[in-house]
């Protein structure tokens, strides 16, 4: 039986090992989402026309962060992949394996421990980077339809990583 108190402890462990990866996904969701809302909407100032570009830039930002857009869809088969490859990698190793194995916890647990950090480590900023840029783009649009969509967007992320 695994008391509560060692599964946050095993998973704050975990997580200490797998900081870099927090790192490395808290860098893609800033750039690719916040600096290029930011680029979308200077570039809309000053390309669109006084009357409409606040629902052009609001329709351009709803197409970017859709789930049909596959920029995003290959971000996160690549974070999936550096997550699986960051959390299981003590299994090439034999003392790693020696080390987790004699732990007083089932393998299951450790499993799950694995794949739930890996699931906080790329969802937590994709959500974070996700809400700024629909409050950026509320901000100049005036739209709430940019928050619905966002919200949207965002389930509908969660679910296909989760899946992946």
């Amino acid at each position: 039986m695994t008391s509560k108190s060692l599964f946050f402890k095993l998973m704050k462990e975990d997580f200490k090992t797998r900081v870099w990866t927090l790192a490395i996904s808290i860098l893609i969701f800033f750039f690719s989402l916040i600096v290029a809302t930011a680029m979308m909407i200077s570039f809309n100032l000053y390309e669109g026309s006084a009357y409409s570009y606040k629902a052009d830039l609001a329709l351009n930002f709803i197409s970017y962060i859709d789930v049909k857009n596959p920029f995003f869809g290959m971000i996160f088969i690549v974070l999936a992949l550096v997550m699986a490859m960051s959390g299981f990698s003590y299994l090439y190793s034999k003392k790693k394996v020696d080390m987790y194995h004699s732990l007083p916890v089932k393998r299951e647990v450790l499993y799950f421990i694995k794949i739930i950090n890996g699931i906080l480590i790329v969802l937590i900023p994709f959500i974070i980077c996700e809400i700024v840029a629909s409050l950026l783009i509320l901000a100049n649009t005036g739209e709430i339809i940019v928050i619905t969509s966002a919200l949207w967007s965002i389930a509908e992320w969660t679910l296909l990583f989760i899946m992946s």
